[in-house]
């Protein structure tokens, strides 16, 4: 590999070593050789799990019905540069079925690179966020969301959907009690055409609040990043 250091020549490095215990329960032992083109530098380093923690302060988990595939290539890596915790890519009533069956989601490997490209450009995380594919909407919130996610007591909950007279989410966050500023968020975002009746009703019956990003109809890429950029700036 390369890197440049600033201000100075672009350096060449090489993996000499890399040492892991064998139960995966250790520390990652890895030593590194940099070369300026004159003088051989020599690293070695110790990388923990409990060093790779997310810096970010709140956990978020985005819920996130499926965007055509090719928009969703390019909204991983965003979502990633913003530190989430978890993104749950799901079906809804007005998605297509074989969104969810398509590149990337089908390829884990190609999953974990959009995700890692994300964290390289934010250069703040250090977790992998994690993602996972619930093909059925209904029956992951009723049976797993709380495991997923936490539970309702102890997360905030906001169904990006608005309604006639719906704060909207800057002042959602803004009023939060200090208590629960430090719980999880939960944001869920529908599809292009948003939620329908029923599933706002679902999301509604099991704690989230139904808040608006403002009057104007935005795209689910958009929607998404106005959200967490509001989130990361107010909790």
């Amino acid at each position: 590999y390369q890197r440049r250091v600033h201000g100075g020549p672009r350096m060449l490095g090489m993996l000499l070593e890399s040492e892991a215990d064998p139960d995966g329960a250790g520390p990652i032992s890895i030593r590194l050789s940099m070369e300026d083109g004159e003088k051989p530098c020599h690293l070695r380093t110790s990388v923990s799990e409990s060093s790779c923690r997310s810096l970010s302060e709140v956990d978020i988990h985005v819920i996130l019905a499926s965007p055509r595939p090719k928009r969703l290539r390019a909204m991983i890596p965003q979502m990633a540069n913003f530190g989430i915790k978890q993104l749950i890519v799901t079906n809804a009533c007005r998605t297509e079925r074989f969104y969810l069956d398509a590149t990337p989601l089908r390829d884990p490997d190609d999953c974990r690179q959009l995700l890692l490209q994300g964290l390289m450009q934010g250069a703040v995380d250090t977790q992998v966020p994690t993602l996972r594919v619930e093909k059925r909407l209904k029956v992951f919130l009723e049976d797993a969301l709380d495991d997923a996610v936490g539970p309702a007591c102890a997360t905030t909950r906001i169904l990006l959907h608005p309604q006639p007279d719906s704060a909207t989410l800057a002042q959602a966050l803004s009023s939060l009690p200090t208590e629960r500023r430090q719980h999880p968020l939960v944001l869920a975002f529908g599809p292009e055409g948003g939620w329908v009746d029923f599933e706002v009703t679902m999301f509604e019956s099991l704690g989230f609040t139904s808040i608006g990003l403002g009057p104007r109809i935005l795209r689910s890429d958009v929607a998404v990043i106005s959200a967490l950029t509001l989130a990361r700036a107010l909790v």
